[in-house]
């Protein structure tokens, strides 16, 4: 069961590596820690791949499960690039214990919230469709009218009106960069292509008949 949930991971992930270059280039929000600032670069994607609930390995490394955690483990410093000897590596697994520079930089992964980070998205999107609602509404319909104390449509110009309108929309003209900062970063959350959830769920899969053998 847990190998299928590996195959269908999900439909986003979270500051998933996009490449060779750092996840720090990819992603400027995490310079914001300074910790995470002093990792090497394959050290900091191992801590991503433990760490990050959008990660395949991410259950097998919090599994109770030694094989599983050893498979986790396995799995990150394959696709990391870790730098260490298989002797020390040896001993991480052993012992299901990782040094202090590790241990802290998946548990600040760990704080990142995917489904909160899915929820801003998305919110960010209605948010954004509601402006464009707002900014194209017709200023020469009956709407922007004066209307008498009866209720009745005089068919004047309501100034008022048309001035909280224009003000409106230079208010949401000024928030147009934050708007397209948040809307293109996407809170770090990216959606994850079919073929790719295949190809990753697949490796991990891989290596675990490897290792079962």
């Amino acid at each position: 069961m847990k190998e299928e949930k590996l195959m269908e991971i999900s439909d986003y992930s979270l500051f998933v590596p996009r490449g060779k270059q750092s996840l720090m280039q990819d992603y400027p929000e995490l310079k914001k820690s300074a910790f995470l600032n002093t990792l090497r670069k394959d050290k900091l994607l191992f801590c991503w791949y433990l760490g990050c609930e959008g990660s395949p390995c991410y259950e097998y490394y919090n599994s109770d499960n030694s094989k599983e955690f050893a498979q986790a483990l396995k799995f990150a410093r394959k696709k990391s690039g870790l730098k260490i000897t298989d002797v020390e590596f040896k001993d991480y697994i052993e012992n299901s214990f990782l040094p202090a520079d590790l241990r802290k930089g998946i548990e600040i992964f760990s704080n990142f919230k995917l489904g909160v980070r899915i929820r801003l998205k998305r919110m960010v999107e209605s948010m954004l469709n509601n402006f464009e609602k707002v900014i194209n509404v017709d200023i020469s319909s009956p709407d922007f009218n004066v209307i008498d104390r009866e209720g009745n449509n005089t068919n004047e110009r309501d100034y008022d009106k048309i001035k909280k309108y224009t003000d409106t929309c230079i208010n949401i003209r000024n928030k147009f960069s934050e708007i397209l900062e948040q809307a293109e970063q996407s809170f770090g959350v990216s959606e994850v292509e079919e073929e790719e959830r295949f190809e990753v769920g697949q490796s991990f899969l891989d290596l675990k008949h490897e290792q079962n053998k």
